[in-house]
């Protein structure tokens, strides 16, 4: 949750191309630059973990705005989402709004 103000605010700043893709495979994924994976290394992720993360946060977030009835027809370049995880953006919804904020970046303080 820490990581995702900066994160986003420098996907902003950047103009990086970063976004959910369908692999070659069928499956939901996140399409990446290289210099995101070093923005998320930057911030103490490693990139395919914090990809993943962010990938099952947004589709719960579409989930919890579009209501859970649409659990079993996600767009398919979304994963699936566990009810846990559906509770745990519910929980952590303010905060991770303001992370999606177009303002700036808190400072990073560790």
């Amino acid at each position: 949750m820490e990581s995702m103000p900066h994160f986003l605010a420098w996907v902003r700043a950047s103009n990086a191309k970063v976004h959910p893709v369908v692999n070659a495979a069928g499956k939901p994924d996140f399409a990446y630059t290289p210099e995101a994976a070093a923005k998320t290394q930057e911030l103490g992720w490693e990139p395919r973990r914090f990809f993943c993360l962010l990938g099952r946060t947004a589709a719960a977030l579409y989930l919890v705005g579009e209501g859970t009835d649409q659990l079993h027809t996600l767009p398919p370049d979304m994963p699936a989402v566990t009810e846990t995880e559906l509770t745990l953006v519910r929980k952590h919804l303010a905060a991770l709004l303001r992370a999606g904020a177009n303002g700036p970046a808190p400072s990073l303080s560790r």
